[in-house]
């Protein structure tokens, strides 16, 4: 088999999103994850591109996100263009679709050149937060789709990416599933010179209308990024702050993890960890490893559409991980969070 070669990614700049209502992000972002207001369009790019756009930061972690102002606006495929900033920095770049559904990649050299696109002002004096909560970078990105496959091979071959991880499971191991729960299946790619990855999921049979990667799908209108990964330093602190903002809301875990978290770390091989037990019990904090004193520490925030009781803000949510020693995708968690999605919907009435 042919080794494929790399495209030379150095990581994940920036994240765009789109939204209905740009000053309830700015209140997400600055106040409820402490992330600081670093700029934003300047007045003939709003005019000119009929959205204004805002920049938050924390760590390595840049978000522009954008308001449409007015009609039009639609984003064009084009050749590589090229800016320079008039003392010698210059951005390149060049975008390309893909089948993420509506989500472009776009691909930049920054030789020199700050703003992270042209037309962006920086504050004289930034506002918002400080990243108390200690974020530093994008962990990975999670998409879902109807059929993998498809995405799976793209990212082979398009963007050069290799197979790292995967998992399938359902959420009913009883005789009688055919009649209840539901799964997926999920494959991680990555680029292992940058370490950038991709999570993807798909529904998994029976009941492949009733998982809840179809109905994202169906919330999405499309097939699309579920959630974003971020890092952070330490994840009990980080959350116990968050939540006190009361603009932050995570998904909930059942007790019965936290009962059994004694033999699961026996099982997986854990054996021992820094953090009381009482403390990720406290803040519904999970863990997954598969060796002594390595492991992970993630939770899940709620939905945008649930934190907001408003179905148009569609069913993108973030991820909080820490890292220490593994470098897996929480697979003994996969059903924790599957099962608290599941829940969610149901509670929204989205299922």
């Amino acid at each position: 088999m042919a080794t494929k070669e790399s495209l030379g990614l150095l990581g994940i700049e920036s994240v765009h999103w789109y939204v209905h209502d740009l000053e309830r992000s700015r209140r997400f972002y600055t106040q409820g994850m402490d992330f600081k207001e670093i700029g934003g369009s300047d007045p003939e790019l709003t005019a000119r591109g009929r959205q204004q756009s805002l920049v938050f930061q924390a760590g390595d972690i840049a978000l522009i996100v954008s308001q449409p102002r007015g009609q039009g606006g639609a984003t064009i495929m084009e050749d590589i263009q090229k800016v320079s900033d008039g003392k010698g920095g210059s951005l390149s770049w060049f975008s390309i679709t893909t089948p993420f559904g509506d989500s472009t990649f776009r691909f930049a050299q920054r030789d020199g050149y700050r703003p992270l696109y042209p037309g962006m002002i920086f504050h004289e004096k930034p506002s918002g937060g400080q990243n108390r909560f200690g974020f530093n970078v994008v962990d990975h990105v999670t998409s879902n789709f109807r059929t993998l496959m498809p995405a799976i091979l793209w990212m082979e071959q398009v963007m050069g990416l290799e197979r790292f991880w995967k998992i399938e499971f359902h959420t009913d191991d009883a005789a009688d599933k055919l009649e209840k729960g539901s799964g997926l299946r999920s494959t991680v790619m990555w680029d292992p010179e940058s370490g950038v990855k991709f999570a993807n999921n798909e529904p998994a049979r029976p009941n492949f209308k009733a998982s809840q990667i179809n109905i994202f799908v169906e919330d999405n209108r499309g097939e699309g990024i579920q959630h974003l990964a971020l890092g952070v330093e330490n994840i009990i602190p980080a959350v116990e702050g968050m939540k006190k903002t009361g603009s932050i809301h995570f998904m909930d875990t059942p007790d019965t993890y936290y009962d059994q978290l004694p033999k699961r770390l026996e099982v997986f091989g854990i054996k021992r960890i820094d953090e009381k037990q009482e403390d990720l019990r406290r803040l519904r904090i999970l863990i997954d490893g598969n060796k002594e004193h390595s492991y992970l520490l993630q939770i899940f925030m709620k939905d945008a559409a649930t934190l907001y009781g408003e179905r148009d803000a569609g069913p993108f949510f973030y991820e909080v991980i820490q890292r220490k020693g593994d470098k897996g995708f929480g697979a003994g968690n996969f059903r924790s969070l599957f099962e608290s999605i599941e829940r969610d919907q149901k509670a929204a009435g989205r299922v």
